[in-house]
């Protein structure tokens, strides 16, 4: 899946964001957001699951905590994949990028 960056209207919002698959920082989305949307997401584990496999599956949720909105659910192997995962989908939800 390749993610293309959406020029916004903003100063703030041009700031660049980088997405390489597992070198993205989620700190990166955290500044963003707080800049921008004046509050500091949380990241929350929902789920702690073992496939048939025996392989554990995470679910991670990006909160807004001031609303409880889910701005991203993502899923891995370990905290780190599933908080990346929520990072680039809440950073399509909110349309800073598109796939």
């Amino acid at each position: 899946m390749s993610l293309s960056y959406v020029k916004s209207k903003s100063y703030y919002e041009s700031i660049h964001i980088e997405w390489a698959g597992i070198g993205y920082d989620k700190e990166k989305l955290v500044k963003l957001i707080k800049r921008i949307h004046k509050y500091s997401p949380e990241f929350k584990t929902v789920k702690n699951d073992v496939s048939r496999t025996g392989e554990t599956v995470i679910t991670m949720h990006l909160v807004n905590p001031k609303t409880r909105e889910v701005l991203g659910e993502g899923h891995g192997s370990n905290p780190k994949k599933a908080e990346q995962n929520a990072s680039k989908n809440a950073l399509i939800k909110l349309g800073y990028f598109k796939n």
